[in-house]
């Protein structure tokens, strides 16, 4: 299927807010969103001591660690309606104290349940963060030129693993000191970064255009006029419930979940259980650290590259399925009881394929729904990916409890992959169809 390649912006006011949102509101979200996702996966450095100390199973580690998608799912819309209600430039700073909070006191943890409550209260106060930032940044953006900033957000998973996976090789190596082990250390000092950043946007980050003097006012007056524009559009803002669970049970809102899942799966399974399995080959916790940021350095240039290559052909279809089937074939290298370099490579492979799969993945379902039910079906897609995250997670637990190793653990990602995979075909391959009744299937 081919799409329309997004609008250069030639607007020279549209040019400098851009610029200027770019330059005076991103670097504080990005960062954000950074610690968020190093707050997401360091448990899977922390396992490499904490399992030990704790008495935690392979299962019960992949229950307690997927447990937070299953929160993030429940709480993405209440949370982000709470943080309408009270700000969103405010809201957005609460919610990053939050989940600080929350992750410093899994140091804290002292066994299966503990663990698992403080896995679910992570993910709730997450929950909010990314919808709460798109909604935000609507208020500063028109919808043309949002995708451009909220893109480097994406990255926050990936760069998490790349520069958070040596700094928590080097915390775990810290040893005892206080009374604490290296993993409850991990846990306190990465906390911090989320602390900082709650902070200062708590007193920096403005509420609005109108607020800020670094916008002049032919540039506010632009940005006005394009928001209310977009505000007053026909489409419809409300769906009653019927008609939203009925969209849910869609076939073709089904499949784009599973395609999502496929790739998400991927990129947060392996972020949460790839140091376990480089460190069962007997490296030391450093070159862990080392190794385990490669897979995820690769994917962060590939995500870009594979985007571009997307646009520039305006085709989602095939750069949707390829990676999916080259990332499942690669994850099934790892069953064959390779040696280490084998299976880092397919991990590179796995990781690159998923990453690549984001950009396209969403122009296609963009292309593949009726506009007046697209915010809404976004939701489900957003929300069954998230439990399909929780599944994944899990199941890599399961089989390694019950094969005693990690040859088979990448099996239940591999099978998510392939599943994706023919889904990504089947869907890319049928025309969109009118928005009249709100049938999608």
């Amino acid at each position: 299927m081919t799409g329309s390649r997004a609008p250069t912006t030639s607007n020279p006011l549209e040019r400098r807010v851009v610029r200027a949102v770019g330059l005076r509101i991103m670097p504080l979200l990005t960062v954000a969103y950074f610690a968020a996702s190093l707050d997401r996966v360091n448990v899977g450095f922390a396992a490499l001591q904490m399992n030990h100390a704790i008495g935690l199973s392979p299962s019960v580690f992949g229950f307690g660690a997927g447990v937070f998608f299953v929160a993030y799912s429940l709480f993405a819309v209440p949370g982000t309606l709470l943080l309408q209600r009270m700000g969103l430039s405010r809201g957005l700073g609460l919610v990053m104290l939050a989940w600080s909070l929350t992750s410093a006191a899994t140091a804290l943890v002292q066994g299966p349940w503990s663990f698992y409550v403080l896995r679910f209260l992570l993910g709730m106060a997450e929950a909010a963060f990314f919808p709460g930032t798109i909604l935000y940044l609507g208020g500063w953006l028109p919808a043309r030129a949002r995708g451009r900033l909220l893109s480097i957000l994406m990255l926050g998973l990936p760069l998490a693993s790349v520069l958070g996976s040596p700094l928590s090789a080097a915390l775990l190596s810290i040893g005892d000191g206080l009374g604490l082990r290296g993993w409850q250390w991990l846990f306190l000092i990465e906390a911090l970064p989320a602390l900082a950043v709650g902070l200062i946007a708590l007193r920096m980050l403005p509420a609005s255009p109108a607020l800020v003097p670094w916008l002049t006012a032919d540039a506010r007056h632009w940005l006005t006029e394009q928001l209310r524009a977009e505000h007053a559009s026909p489409h419809p803002k409300v769906l009653t419930r019927q008609f939203s669970w009925r969209l849910l049970a869609a076939p073709r809102v089904l499949a784009l979940a599973v395609i999502n899942i496929g790739a998400i799966a991927v990129t947060n399974g392996l972020a949460i259980w790839q140091p376990q399995i480089i460190r069962a080959s007997g490296l030391t916790l450093l070159q862990t650290g080392v190794v385990n940021a490669l897979p995820f350095a690769l994917g962060c240039a590939a995500m870009y590259l594979w985007a571009w290559h997307s646009d520039h052909w305006r085709e989602r279809r095939l750069h949707t399925a390829l990676p999916l089937a080259c990332g499942g074939l690669a994850l099934g290298v790892t069953f064959l009881h390779v040696p280490l370099p084998v299976a880092l490579l397919g991990f590179c492979v796995a990781v690159a394929a998923a990453s690549m799969v984001k950009s396209p993945f969403w122009a296609l379902a963009t292309e593949c729904l009726p506009e007046e039910v697209r915010a809404t079906a976004f939701g489900h897609i957003t929300s069954l990916t998230n439990i399909g995250a929780f599944v994944g997670t899990y199941a890599i637990g399961a089989t390694v409890q019950l094969t005693g190793g990690y040859s088979a653990a990448m099996v239940p990602l591999m099978a998510m992959m392939f599943v994706a995979f023919i889904c990504a075909l089947i869907v890319g391959g049928r025309t969109p169809v009118t928005p009249i009744t709100g049938e999608v299937s």
